[in-house]
């Protein structure tokens, strides 16, 4: 599980280490997808959704499954090292940096007792619609976790 965590994060990487783009071309925008049960999972994709926000690279993501746990005031996750955060306090970060974040309809409608009034301040509800004409771009990539 180490080996693959380390192998995904050093493709990610490199994906976001690539030169920066000529001024002929347009920023790449990140669609992070967070459904992993896994809270370590979750706060690999809150840092390297903030590596790639420093970048200036515009990001969105969608919390679903376990990944919209993170969504709700409610959670107590893990705390990780060397920072001593959770990874819900890596969302708050990332989302005061610029990243639209969103929780999917799925998670709302068929979680008991979960619904948009206790999400945390800069997560907000979305439709399938409104991910997929995101998704169209031509100029999205792409990091699932």
């Amino acid at each position: 599980m180490l080996k693959r965590l380390l192998l995904v994060t050093l493709a990610v990487s490199g994906l976001l280490m690539s030169g920066a783009p000529s001024e002929a071309q347009t920023k790449p925008r990140l669609l992070v997808l967070v459904t992993s049960p896994n809270p370590m999972v979750h706060a690999m994709a809150m840092l390297l959704t903030r590596e790639a926000l420093t970048r200036q690279t515009p990001v969105r993501m969608v919390l679903c499954g376990a990944g919209g746990d993170l969504a709700f005031s409610g959670y107590a996750g893990p705390v990780f090292q060397p920072a001593g955060v959770t990874a819900q306090q890596m969302l708050r970060g990332v989302i005061q940096a610029g990243a639209q974040v969103q929780i999917c309809p799925l998670y709302l409608a068929n979680t008991p007792g979960a619904n948009a009034a206790g999400l945390i301040e800069g997560v907000t509800p979305t439709t399938p619609a409104d991910v997929g004409a995101y998704m169209d771009g031509p100029d999205v990539r792409y990091l699932n976790f």
